[in-house]
C-alpha cells in the first residue's frame, strides 16, 4: 500500500541523499550503515544478501580473507560500505562503477578487484573478454536491508510485518531468484547482441 519511486545514484552519492533527506531511504544495504549515516533507519527484516567476492585475472590466487589482500593493489567501487570496510588501510583505487572496475583489471591498473559477486557475474556474462577474469576466493556473505530515513520512521511498524511474512513464506527467496534468473539472462542477451 507504499507507492515507491526507485531512483539510481552512485553508491555514496546514494547514501549521502538519503542521509540528508533528499530522498527518502535506500533498498538494498548492508546492517549497521546507520552508525555512519545517522539519520537513516533500518527496517529489521533482511530482504536480500550479497558475498563479496575477489576477482584477478591470474588462476593460481586463493584469497580467503581481506587480510590476504594486503599485498595487491585493489580495485572497488566507490559507495559499497562492505568493500571500503574490508579494505581499509590497503592500497585501493576507486572507481564509480562496475564497469570502470572491470575495466581497471583488464588494464591491469589493478591486481584484483573486491566486488559483489552477483554484480560481476551479470556483467561478466556473454562478454568476450569474462574467460580472462576469475573469482579467487569469497570474503564474506552480508545481508541486506531498507533503510528510511528518520522522517520516515513511523513506516518501519507497517513495512516490517509485510516483510516477515514474506520472508517466511518463501515469497523474497523466489523473488530473489526470479530477478538474479532475469539478470543473467538479460546479461547474456545483451553480451550476444554486441
Amino acid at each position: 500500500g507504499i507507492e515507491v519511486e526507485i531512483r539510481k545514484y552512485a553508491g555514496r552519492i546514494a547514501l549521502e541523499k538519503s542521509n540528508s533527506g533528499e530522498v527518502d531511504g535506500e533498498v538494498h544495504r548492508i546492517d549497521g550503515i546507520q552508525n555512519e549515516f545517522s539519520n537513516l533507519v533500518q527496517v529489521p527484516i533482511p530482504i536480500n544478501y550479497f558475498e563479496i567476492a575477489i576477482y584477478s585475472k591470474n588462476p593460481d590466487l586463493s584469497l580467503t580473507s581481506w587480510f590476504d589482500l594486503a599485498p595487491y593493489e585493489i580495485g572497488i567501487v566507490r559507495g559499497v560500505i562492505a568493500v571500503e570496510r574490508g579494505t581499509r588501510g590497503m592500497e585501493v583505487r576507486k572507481v564509480d562503477s562496475y564497469a570502470e572496475l572491470i575495466q581497471l583489471l583488464l588494464d591491469d591498473d589493478v591486481q584484483v578487484m573486491a566486488s559483489p559477486e552477483i554484480n560481476t557475474r551479470v556483467l561478466l556474462a556473454g562478454k568476450e573478454y569474462s574467460g580472462q577474469i576469475v573469482m579467487n576466493g569469497v570474503m564474506e556473505t552480508y545481508l541486506l536491508y531498507h533503510y528510511l530515513h528518520r522522517k520516515n520512521e513511523h513506516l518501519v511498524s507497517v513495512i516490517r510485518p509485510v516483510l516477515k511474512s514474506m520472508l517466511l513464506d518463501g515469497t523474497i527467496a523466489r523473488i530473489i531468484r526470479e530477478t538474479n534468473r532475469k539478470l543473467e539472462e538479460n546479461a547474456l542477451a545483451g553480451g550476444a547482441a554486441r
